[in-house]
């Protein structure tokens, strides 16, 4: 009977240990699981110098990481006022953000209201909202003003479906008034591009920048303001740009000397072949750099970078 009962407590024993056991692998698992859904982005970031493309028979996750943000300034920020004019929607209601309810703040006498540029016929989708200034006591100003924006957000679109009949070339975009006085106004779109193939899509992330200076009536570029694009260069292959982007939940994710390494010497020339990719918030100087499949903004304090920034322009920043 004692051996019968010391056999049958030594199965109960290694019963218990393999439970344990088991249970100690499950959770080193989801903890990897976990790191790799917050290094997931990181596999596609890479698979550019692979040559691979993003591409599925469902939308890229590139595409879903660039729609939250999206989802949280129309849930969150919006309220929706009466304006004269053609609609967004039924009702006569457009969209208002956040940033364009700050004309106090701002201290401008005049308002921000959204309009709507669609393009859907042959084969491309197009969905750009961008803003319009309403209310300067120089009527003439606010058209030829307006007139500018739009024919710059049109820009954007750039070159339309070229793929063929099966192809839909798709860009959603929105804005974000991220600067606006009386002199100045930084704007920035954010949202999707790409194709939708029969059977497969691919669609990812796309922010562009825009800044015009109100009073001369002019798009503002980095070549406009920045004096010494060698130590600019310099300041961000060094990572003393905070990384703003959020993606996947998180910040600073990515840093510029990760994006140049082993090719410093083409972070100027990218600069400025790419010189309206930056705006400003009043207090930063923030640049937007693209990298297959993402695009990133690094942010800087005025105060870090005036000795190689217009000082006229930091004037109208004041």
């Amino acid at each position: 009977m004692g051996n019968c009962f010391r056999k049958e407590y030594k199965w109960i024993v290694i019963v218990i240990v393999t439970i344990v056991i088991f249970t100690a692998c499950g959770k080193e698992k989801d903890e990897q699981k976990m790191e790799t859904s917050v290094l997931g982005i990181e596999d596609q970031y890479d698979s550019r110098d692979n040559g691979e493309e993003i591409c599925d028979t469902q939308l890229s996750e590139a595409e879903d990481l660039v729609r939250e943000p999206l989802r949280s300034v129309e849930e969150n920020d919006i309220e929706t006022v009466n304006v004269v004019g053609e609609s967004m929607e039924d009702g006569g209601e457009i969209f208002q953000t956040e940033e364009e309810s700050k004309e106090d703040e701002w201290n401008v006498d005049f308002e921000i209201i959204g309009t709507e540029y669609t393009y859907i016929e042959q084969r491309n989708e197009i969905i750009i909202y961008y803003p319009q200034l309403s209310g300067l006591q120089d009527l003439e100003k606010e058209n030829r003003i307006n007139a500018l924006i739009e024919e710059d957000v049109k820009k954007i679109i750039g070159e339309k479906n070229k793929e063929g009949d099966d192809t839909l070339y798709c860009i959603d975009l929105d804005y974000k008034i991220k600067f606006l006085s009386k002199r100045m106004i930084s704007i920035l779109y954010e949202g999707s591009c790409g194709y939708v193939m029969p059977g497969r899509s691919c669609m990812n992330p796309i922010a562009i920048a825009t800044t015009i200076d109100i009073k001369e009536e002019k798009i503002i570029t980095l070549k406009d303001i920045v004096t010494d694009f060698a130590e600019l260069s310099e300041m961000l292959l060094a990572d003393e740009f905070e990384n703003i982007s959020m993606w996947e939940g998180k910040t600073g994710i990515y840093e510029v000397s990760w994006d140049y390494e082993n090719r410093e010497g083409e972070i100027g020339k990218d600069l400025q072949a790419e010189d309206r990719q930056w705006y400003t918030d009043g207090d930063h100087f923030i640049v937007v750099l693209e990298r297959y499949p993402i695009y990133n903004e690094y942010s800087i304090s005025n105060d870090l970078v005036k000795h190689i920034l217009d000082e006229e322009f930091l004037k109208k920043l004041e």
